[in-house]
């Protein structure tokens, strides 16, 4: 029987498909536990005061990058083809233009800091933005290093100082912390979590720039940041500013609610809305690995009208996005309170606030990679107007809701942003492109969804409910659903290949022990 042969570039994104999942899940993982020591060691307000400064740092870092992780991604291809003179001048000139941009945002959030802090009538936050903001310039090269290895495939420089570097130092350093405040029983001050922040940041950097230095070399390109012979393409600028624009509308639109909501109720609702939506980003956690990886090929195979194998691509990574992240959102919406129930009772109060934003990121898994294929495709204008719609939706709804319904009513304002913003794309880019994620065998997640709430009612009313056997069983019955009744006869066939082969080896060890 011939074998089918996976070309060098497929299957390098299926092993960077792997090792950025492995990453996701790591760095969710591990950030989720600093969350909870972070609660622990400063309490509830204190922990909605940090969780708004670190809106406005993603905000800046927004602005500080312009938007070119996502232009270099689909421009190195281009210039590629131009030769290497001319690549290395476009890339330590984008280098040197966002660099630049990084000091000038950082100035400008250090002055901004005084009338942020007087606004909430805070000195902490005053402080935690400047200590915070002095690490912009290096999450900058965080962002650049990641996009160029991305875009020169290679996956694991690219994720290794976001997904391994910062979440374990940062685990690291607040379990340090948490040690010697639980043993000396003293109060740690609050700007210790805004310092480790900025330290944390900076080795992801210094590993980052050690990654994109090693890169460039091996493809035989010099690293220099200088602004000479300072000339970029219009239809770069043009393509930057709306990727740069997207990116900006995304995070103003949870910015704004966060900021609405301190401004409305207090820090401490914030501290609840921002442990529901770092809770729901598992859902997410596998789209984020796969558009990693996924980005860059998107630019290549559309550069090269390679439109059918694009489909094949959507498809599959749609495919496994869902079977991934159906029952980390079951999992989320049925135990909703006794997850939050780890943070302490109070938070047990944003249990709503989590299954609504758990519905707005299954959609948002459930329709995969459009955002990217939609600006990857040279339709960043069309993604450009589709957020800006959402974004005025978000608004209008965070200014309406939040008054009447809380924390609940700011969740309901950006469950329904990602949704609209969701269907929207995925409706352009069938019209567009012509390309749509879905096939009969993929609405076996309604029947997966069906039976664990069912089987989660009837556990809790029959039997003695207990939360490790409800989080079991969701991934047991989503498990048995999907190979049963979703995988094809090939991939049955290579699972139970697999399975063997892993079994003898199991056994020949035991012998050769004994």
């Amino acid at each position: 029987m011939e074998q089918r042969r996976i070309p060098s570039k497929q299957g390098n994104m299926f092993i960077g498909a792997g090792l950025s999942f492995v990453g996701r899940v790591l760095s969710s993982l591990l950030g989720y536990f600093s969350l909870i020591i972070t609660v622990k060691i400063v309490g509830s307000f204190d922990f909605g005061l940090y969780n708004i400064a670190l809106s406005i740092i993603a905000f800046v870092n927004i602005l500080s990058v312009f938007g070119f992780e996502n232009s270099l991604l689909r421009y190195i291809p281009l210039w590629k083809q131009k030769g290497k003179q001319y690549l290395e001048q476009k890339l330590n000139l984008s280098i040197a233009f966002v660099t630049l941009l990084s000091f000038v945002f950082t100035l400008l959030l250090i002055f901004a800091s005084f009338p942020i802090g007087d606004l909430y009538n805070s000195f902490k936050l005053k402080y935690a933005l400047i200590i915070m903001g002095l690490s912009i310039t290096f999450n900058t090269f965080i962002v650049v290093s990641r996009a160029i290895n991305q875009a020169f495939f290679k996956y694991r420089r690219a994720i290794v100082p976001e997904d391994f570097v910062r979440p374990i130092s940062t685990f690291i350093l607040l379990v340090i912390l948490w040690t010697y405040s639980y043993f000396t029983k003293e109060q740690l001050n609050f700007l210790l979590i805004p310092v480790l922040y900025f330290f944390s940041t900076i080795l992801s950097s210094i590993y980052a720039i050690k990654t994109l230095r090693l890169t460039l070399k091996e493809e035989e390109l010099k690293f220099s940041i200088k602004l000479h012979n300072f000339k970029l393409e219009r239809e770069l600028i043009q393509y930057t500013f709306y990727t740069f624009s997207i990116t900006l509308i995304l995070q103003f639109s949870y910015t704004f609610t966060i900021f609405t909501l301190g401004m409305i109720l207090s820090p401490t609702e914030v501290g609840y809305l921002s442990l529901s939506l770092k809770t729901v980003s598992f859902v997410s956690f596998i789209l984020i690995a796969v558009n990693k990886v996924f980005g860059p090929r998107i630019a290549d195979l559309y550069a090269k009208n390679q439109i059918n194998e694009l489909h094949r691509l959507y498809k599959e990574t749609v495919r496994w996005i869902l079977t991934f992240g159906t029952p980390i959102c079951l999992c989320l919406v049925l135990e909703s309170k006794n997850i939050l129930h780890f943070f302490g009772t109070d938070f047990v109060k944003a249990s709503v606030s989590l299954i609504i934003l758990s519905v707005g990121e299954f959609v948002n898994i459930a329709v995969g990679s459009v955002g990217y294929i939609l600006m990857m495709s040279g339709n960043a204008a069309l993604n450009l107007k589709v957020n800006i719609f959402s974004l005025i939706v978000t608004i209008i709804l965070t200014i309406v809701l939040t008054p009447i319904l809380g924390v609940n009513g700011s969740a309901i304002a950006i469950s329904l942003g990602v949704i609209l913003t969701n269907l929207l794309n995925l409706i352009f880019v069938k019209k567009m492109i012509g390309i749509f994620p879905y096939s009969k065998n993929q609405y076996i997640i309604v029947a997966s969804i069906v039976l664990n709430v069912f089987f989660h009612w009837f556990i809790s009313n029959i039997f003695i409910y207990n939360i490790i056997v409800s989080l079991i069983s969701i991934f047991i019955i989503h498990l048995v659903i999907v190979v049963v009744f979703g995988l094809n006869k090939i991939e049955k066939r290579m699972i139970l290949n697999f399975l063997i082969k892993k079994f003898k080896v199991a056994r020949l060890n035991k012998y050769d022990n004994a």
